[in-house]
């Protein structure tokens, strides 16, 4: 999937930079734009660092941890068993995959190695940056409700249990989630919640994100990601019309109203393409169906945030070529 980094407040409230009026057309041939600054988004992990977070926690042989006994109920973590946990790691340095693995055997939980429905967690590198929040491991764990977290609830957990005052004798009792769940934000610091809204509406049985949304997409579109794009919309409870034609479109259309979203690939491309001219006619033939159209990228960027109002179409085409 595409992993540009990226700011979501800019790519959906602001105009579009170089846009000529009255175009439909916008292309960056350099492959830069005020889309993809490096400094747009960023993860948060001002919460990670074993000095400022609560400590994982192990107990001794009374059964007492350092901070809590392992009979309290705490606020804001996993009510799942430990041992039917199920953990991915994305963006995992050397250590922090070792790491992974001594955390998985001392609570006895299962470790991934790729995103599937049962995962409970997924966790993110210190060093993953901006790249993570489009990628489809995070993407999928919002829209399932579960746990983005950064990987220093893993490490600092098992720096307590090695510093603690006792040795510990019994299994690990990791600390609760909430302290260590990773947030995003753009270049003003504006913080972005979509891993804790997705989470909170899971929790509540809440309409999925995309419910009630249909969506198709441009046959230009590498399969790969079409594919992703695809089990993203299932996942967040929206429609996909495959193969439908702009023909097809507006007859269902009329017969059945509904909103349609078009979706084409709005980044580089993964080979050297001259359809260009091709990929505006096909937009403006579903745009002139009843479609509203929106790049990818915009998708991505909604269910990170978890707000459809970042699927607002912006009345133009807009494409990244190398």
């Amino acid at each position: 999937m595409e992993d540009k980094q990226f700011n979501p407040l800019v790519t959906s409230n602001s105009p579009l930079p170089g846009l000529v009026p009255g175009s439909s057309q916008y292309l960056i041939k350099e492959g830069i734009s005020a889309l993809h600054r490096g400094e747009d988004l960023q993860v948060d992990q001002l919460n990670t660092s074993s000095s400022s977070s609560p400590q994982g926690q192990c107990t001794d042989k009374e059964g007492i941890s350092t901070n809590y006994r392992a009979e309290d109920k705490l606020a804001n973590q996993s009510s799942t068993p430990l041992d039917q946990w199920v953990l991915l790691g994305i963006a995992l340095s050397a250590s922090e995959k070792d790491s992974l693995k001594e955390f998985a055997s001392l609570t006895s939980s299962t470790l991934a190695q790729e995103w599937d429905k049962t995962v409970t967690h997924v966790i993110v590198g210190r060093n993953a940056g901006s790249r993570c929040g489009r990628s489809y491991e995070v993407q999928m764990a919002i829209l399932s409700g579960k746990w983005v977290v950064a990987a220093g609830w893993v490490v600092d957990c098992l720096v307590e249990r090695i510093s603690g005052p006792k040795p510990c004798l019994a299994k690990l009792i990791p600390s609760p989630e909430i302290s260590y769940e990773v947030k995003f934000y753009d270049g003003a610091r504006t913080s972005i919640d979509g891993p804790a809204k997705g989470r909170a509406g899971a929790a509540e049985g809440a309409r999925k994100l995309l419910s009630g949304l249909h969506f198709c997409f441009s046959a230009y579109m590498h399969p790969e990601d079409r594919e992703d794009i695809q089990n993203l919309i299932a996942a967040g409870g929206g429609q996909v019309l495959e193969g439908i034609s702009p023909d097809g479109l507006r007859e269902n259309l009329k017969r059945n109203p509904a909103e349609v979203y078009f979706i084409y690939h709005g980044g580089p491309p993964r080979t050297p393409t001259s359809d260009f001219d091709l990929e505006v006619q096909e937009c403006n033939k579903y745009v002139g169906s009843g479609a509203r159209m929106i790049r990818h990228l915009q998708l991505f960027d909604a269910i990170l945030c978890y707000d459809v109002l970042f699927l607002k179409p912006t009345g133009v085409f807009t494409k990244i070529c190398k």
